[in-house]
Parts: C-alpha cells; structure tokens; sequence
C-alpha cells in the first residue's frame, strides 16, 4: 500500500512540472538577401517569357490542323445534307481582318434561294482558305471560298466559279494556311483537302503532295 502511494506521488509531482521557454529565441532567423530576391525574380521573368513564346509558336503550328479538321467536317456535313434532303449546298468561307468564318446553305425551292442550316465556329485566328480553282474571272468575292454539293452528294463545276483548265481535274484542291507564318512556303503552315468531283467526298492530301499540279 504504501508503495503504491509513493508512485502516485511521484506521478503527481511530474504533472506539476511546466517547460521553461527562453524569452527569446536561441536560433537567429533565417532570412533572405535583397540580391538573392532579384536574382529569382529575374530567372522567373526569363521562364515565363520563354513558356509565352514557345505557347505562341506550338498555337500557331496546331491551329492549321485544327482548321483542317474542322474544313473537312463542314465539306462532309453539307455533302450528307445534300444526299439526305435531297436539296443543293453550298459551303461557303469568307475570309476577313484576322478570322475566316464559314457556314453552309441550302438552295430552297421553288424559289432557288439560299438559306443557312448551319453557322460553324471561325477557323483559328490568321488562318484563311484558298482554292485555286477559282480564276479572275469568278463570279466569287477574291476572299471567298464556295464549294456546292448536287443533290446526289456529287460536286458542282460550275464554269463561272472554277477555271476551265480544273474542268477536267478529279478534284477541288483547297488550301488551309497560317498568315502570320514567317515563310509563307513552309509545309508546316500548309494543309490540303481534296474533294472529288464525281462523288463529292474529301480527302486530306498527304504531306508534300499539296503542290497545285
């Protein structure tokens, strides 16, 4: 009994013990010096202007595909309206200040007039749409691009659209190129998209094969 008292005791004495801390502190505070600061915040002003200028170049190397791909779709989605509706199509581009815009339209009848089923979104900025195809002599605005569909899905070669010299080609060539590239000539800047004229379907032309014969 009485050692068991005494353990009590002790156990008692040592709750009643409080830490002593020093009024101030042993260690000095860490710290940084004013050139340190300078020489970080440069580095960061060095790493972002390098990140923002290879961001600006992989945007403009990636929005030719992307136009592409988009070009391609509205040339497909006019097609199958075509050979769904039974009605003519149209898919026209307009390229203006810094965005191309282009919708597709139905010729309506009797009336033969044209109206839109589809409004697409503008290609990425600075990147427009050409065809050779289309002489001086064109019936076209020079920064306008058409492409009609028949209602059998097949491509219309008007002569009033398209030189002569394409009437007996297999294919409408369009152009896909980024303007603000410094080489104008460069592939990289370049896509091609080939629609048959007997079936009406579009084709991307491999790379280096996009040279007008």
């Amino acid at each position: 009994m009485n050692g068991g008292g005494s353990i009590t005791r002790v156990w008692r004495g040592i709750g009643r013990i409080r830490p002593t801390c020093p009024t101030r502190p042993t260690c000095p505070t860490a710290g940084y010096t004013l050139i340190e600061l300078i020489s970080v915040a440069a580095l960061a002003v060095v790493l972002i202007g390098l990140s923002v200028g290879g961001y600006h170049l992989w945007m403009r190397d990636t929005a030719v595909d992307a136009a592409r791909r988009q070009v391609q779709a509205s040339l497909s989605r006019a097609r199958a309206y075509a050979l769904a509706r039974g009605v003519e199509t149209r898919f026209v581009a307009s390229n203006g200040l810094d965005r191309c815009l282009t919708v597709l339209d139905f010729r309506a009848t009797p009336t033969n007039d044209w109206f839109t089923f589809t409004t697409t979104n503008p290609l990425p900025r600075y990147v427009y749409i050409d065809m050779d195809a289309i002489g001086p002599a064109s019936t076209l605005h020079p920064d306008e691009t058409q492409l009609r569909f028949h209602p059998d899905g097949t491509l219309q070669c008007d002569s009033s659209i398209y030189q002569d010299s394409y009437s007996d080609d297999a294919h409408l060539r369009v152009n896909i190129y980024h303007q603000r590239a410094e080489d104008q000539d460069d592939p990289r800047y370049h896509r091609y998209l080939d629609v048959s004229r007997l079936t009406g379907l579009v084709r991307e032309v491999p790379p280096g094969k996009g040279e007008a014969k």
